[in-house]
């Protein structure tokens, strides 16, 4: 049932912090949020209160999830006497966004949810309990499809929906839904205070009576009923139906298991536990029930919340894989309330994951309201002025850390000053773990304005230490190394240490051109910090560039023994040796590579090529003179029509001379070439098909 709750004023801004013990480190992140909700479809002002105060109170139907991603908050705020929309929140470049708010969706008191996927939520609503007669709630069900939320009423018959699950009770790959009611106004009230709806095939829900049958839940079985669990406990491939008691009875039942039976076709009480546990004091009832193995033996546990005096508590259920659980270990907060204000710690559920990516579950609890473990230094009663409702708050008390299967609350110091919202709830995010909260900051002007807390905690010790894509690097001559690691994430620095020096950077990546040796501390998002392997990194010799000679055999020659790579005209050849035979005319170089290093590529050489050059005895197609000074005199057959191109290549492959139209018998001024070996190409301009080389020798003047 609902406690009385209290609301907080403070207009104060805390822009951040971090704490850091036992390799937790936390980041907290503050937002002034404004929902441009129209006045009438939201709230203007009750007692002196906006939408911020709705919101501060809006614990058990408020959820944190990230679809592909994308960071979500759905939250349902309310008063006890007015129904106000639900809101959307998209985290976008860092910060909160609307996405959207829903009128037609109005939970007055949203009490419990299920995930179905990630994608998907049920919700169960109570109503509002300050309105007379009560008005009751509804289950919803909730669907993100391309981060827009599609809203569907499951539920047909007004009800105190306190807790709600889902599961495929009918086997036709499709959940169903039960909402648990603690009271109805009209209709129907459930068998074992059980709605069902099965789902048809069209998506839509209708209440299936004969789902579940009293025949065999008795009258002795009159204990109140507050949670609900759709869930395979026998291994039998078809799943259970787990109900939590709630309260006073003649008979306490603790947890009451329905199967399904193959006669009846449909879901028969089998067995209650024979140890109640906690369940035995009559003013405690259970809120919901979850799954998990927390002691990893393979076999399905439960962790049991229940509400009421002496405190909250959460009882592990030791299962045996039948449908049999043992009450275990009660976690809870220890000190005895009279009145609500002097718990140590309220808490609103739980959810039930690896926090700190050991290998083992653990429970994190949403805490609310006034408990000394929850708020610093609280002032008991709270008075009107938020001041007194504490220093701030702490949440080292709302992680209950699994030591392989016992459970204690983390010995870290999780506090956080200036900060007053009303409850704040924690989900696993990716590796963090995440807790979101609200405060109310409205002004005279503004009423729908309020705060969103967001605390982001880590644990240090699951921190994968940077690991580098080699174990050593190398680098040529006068070149660099780039180092490079393989799993830097976003958000993450890096302190490069080598040389006897040190270099922060932001990228998982650093250029060095130094012989050294080199590791680097990451520190993530969040401020965990953990250091790499140290690495080597080599200089090697730059290999000598080598020079081509031709021997008296004409094999061409490379100046370097060993290493060599040949290439004609650019192109890489097979040859590896230091002496290769040119076959084709063209350009020969090469290059050297000892360890890895390589030259710069040689000087080239040109191959005229075997039997292409004119000689003296085609008499009407030469040069002269030959060798030549200052020019040459050009000649060619008439057949070749009226002119020629001409182009002059030196002994390394470069044009030195190029002439597009030169007419027989013309003259060639050519003095300004440097005394050598030339290759001279003679082309008909009418027809390529004629054309001859030459080899020319200018000699100096």
């Amino acid at each position: 049932m609902n406690r009385l709750k209290y609301l907080f004023l403070l207009l104060f801004m805390f822009v951040g912090s971090i704490a850091m013990a036992q390799q937790v480190v936390s980041k907290l992140k503050t937002q002034i949020m404004n929902i441009p909700i129209p006045d009438g479809v939201g709230v203007d002002v009750i007692n002196g209160q906006g939408y911020g105060s709705a919101l501060s109170v809006a614990t058990p139907a408020s959820v944190l999830y990230r679809i592909a991603g994308v960071d979500h908050i759905i939250s349902t705020p309310s008063y006890s006497n007015k129904p106000l929309p639900t809101i959307h929140l998209i985290k976008k470049n860092g910060e909160w966004t609307l996405e959207n708010f829903y009128p037609d969706v109005t939970m007055g008191g949203g009490r419990n949810y299920v995930f179905i996927d990630s994608t998907t939520i049920v919700f169960a609503d109570h109503g509002m309990e300050g309105v007379q007669p009560r008005p009751f709630g509804d289950v919803w069900l909730c669907k993100n499809i391309d981060n827009k939320l599609q809203w569907t009423k499951v539920s047909s018959i007004k009800s105190f929906y306190h807790s709600v699950a889902a599961g495929d009770l009918t086997n036709d790959g499709k959940f169903d839904v039960i909402g648990l009611q603690m009271g109805v106004i009209d209709g129907w009230g459930g068998v074992a205070g059980l709605h069902t709806y099965t789902q048809e095939p069209n998506g839509t829900f209708v209440l299936n009576k004969d789902a579940i049958s009293d025949a065999r839940w008795t009258n002795e079985h009159i204990a109140g009923q507050g949670s609900i669990l759709i869930a395979d406990i026998m291994g039998d491939k078809r799943p259970e139906i787990i109900e939590g008691q709630y309260g006073r009875g003649p008979k306490p039942y603790g947890l009451a298991i329905f199967q399904y039976d193959e006669t009846t076709k449909n879901y028969q009480f089998v067995k209650q536990t024979p140890d109640v546990g906690e369940l035995a004091n009559p003013d405690q009832g259970s809120t919901s029930i979850k799954t998990g193995d927390f002691d990893k033996d393979g076999l399905v546990d439960l962790a049991v919340a229940s509400e009421g005096l002496p405190h909250d508590n959460i009882q592990i259920w030791k299962g045996n894989g039948k449908g049999d659980f043992t009450p275990g270990q009660l976690l809870n907060y220890g000190d005895k309330y009279v009145q609500f204000p002097d718990s140590t710690n309220f808490f609103r559920e739980f959810e039930i994951a690896d926090v700190n990516n050991d290998g083992w579950l653990d429970i994190i609890v949403h805490p609310f309201n006034f408990g000394s473990k929850f708020r610093i230094n609280p002032t008991f009663p709270p008075l009107p002025n938020s001041n007194t409702t504490g220093e701030g708050i702490m949440l080292q008390h709302s992680i209950w850390i699994n030591q392989k299967g016992k459970f204690s609350t983390l010995a870290a110091d999780l506090s956080f000053k200036g900060i007053r919202p009303g409850f704040m709830k924690g989900f696993k995010i990716g590796n963090e773990l995440r807790f979101f909260g609200y405060e109310n900051a409205m002004t005279a002007s503004n009423v729908h304005q309020f705060k969103i807390y967001e605390v982001s905690i880590g644990f240090c010790n699951s921190v994968i230490k940077p690991q580098f894509s080699a174990s050593q690097y190398s680098f040529c001559g006068s070149g660099s190394a780039k180092v490079n690691l393989t799993n830097g994430q976003s958000g993450d620095s890096y302190q490069w240490s080598y040389a006897g020096k040190q270099e922060t950077n932001a990228t998982p990546s650093i250029e060095i051109g130094q012989a050294t040796k080199i590791s680097v501390v990451k520190t993530d998002a969040l401020g965990c910090k953990i250091s790499s392997d140290t690495i080597t990194i080599n200089k090697l010799p730059q290999p000598l560039i080598p020079t081509i000679s031709q021997d008296n055999a004409k094999m061409y020659v490379s100046s370097n023994v060993n290493g060599n790579t040949w290439f004609k005209d650019g192109v890489q050849l097979k040859d590896t040796t230091q002496k290769i035979k040119p076959i084709a005319a063209g350009v020969y170089s090469a290059k050297t590579t000892l360890n890895g290093c390589a030259s710069s590529m040689s000087d080239g050489i040109y191959f005229v090529g075997e039997n292409v050059l004119a000689t003296q005895q085609e008499s009407s197609l030469f040069v002269s003179p030959n060798p030549f000074q200052t020019s040459l005199f050009i000649n060619f057959p008439i057949e070749w029509g009226n002119s020629v191109r001409i182009n002059l290549i030196d002994m390394k492959g470069a044009k030195v001379f190029f002439k597009e139209k030169v007419i027989n018998h013309e003259t060639l001024s050519l003095n300004q070439l440097a005394p050598g070996t030339y290759l001279l190409e003679m082309e008909s301009i009418t027809d390529s098909t004629k054309s001859r080389r030459f080899k020319v020798v200018k000699m100096a003047e």
